[in-house]
């Protein structure tokens, strides 16, 4: 017997009544604390608020915010269980200076329907980059985790006992002096 032949008769569609909910969940609300720090003197930590809801409920253990650093590396931060809902990023003076941007929040409820939100579409807003300035302790604009030479001396911090001092870069007795 086919449908499409009639043979069932000329009422041939189902009406499902009941079962569990198919609807991802809906974000309501996102924030994010500070779009710009500077790490240059001590680790800066910022903060991505997000309220969400849904039918049977939103299972925050699995949701989670895609964070990208200025090279396009994925950090994947996951929000905390009670309300209000925080995914924290500490920032410390070897972070990649720039713009790092989220990508994406993901939401998942208890009947396990996703939502992906994405930035760049306009899902979350337009607050949605932060400003890191990092250490340059030589000014020669490239912060200390991108160079090699953090004090402008000609001597590779991997071979500089003093990294920082422009004055010092050998310390033959190892007493912590240098030897200038």
């Amino acid at each position: 017997l086919y449908a499409k032949s009639g043979d069932l008769g000329a009422d041939t569609t189902v009406e499902v009544i009941g079962g569990a909910e198919s609807d991802p969940p809906t974000l309501t609300s996102f924030s994010i604390d500070k779009n710009v720090v500077n790490v240059g003197g001590i680790d800066q930590t910022i903060k991505f608020t997000v309220g969400a809801e849904d039918a049977s409920g939103v299972h925050w253990p699995s949701a989670n915010l895609e964070f990208n650093d200025p090279s396009g590396k994925s950090y994947y931060i996951s929000f905390s269980v009670d309300a209000p809902h925080v995914a924290s990023y500490t920032f410390s003076s070897d972070s990649k200076s720039g713009v790092w941007s989220v990508g994406q929040v993901r939401l998942v409820d208890t009947l396990d329907n996703r939502a992906t939100l994405y930035a760049k579409s306009g899902d979350l807003g337009a607050d949605t980059t932060v400003e890191v300035r990092a250490l340059d302790t030589d000014f020669d604009s490239i912060s200390n985790c991108d160079d090699a030479d953090d004090d402008n001396d000609s001597v590779l911090d991997v071979d500089d006992a003093f990294p920082r001092d422009s004055s010092e870069s050998v310390d033959t007795d190892s007493d912590g002096v240098g030897d200038n």
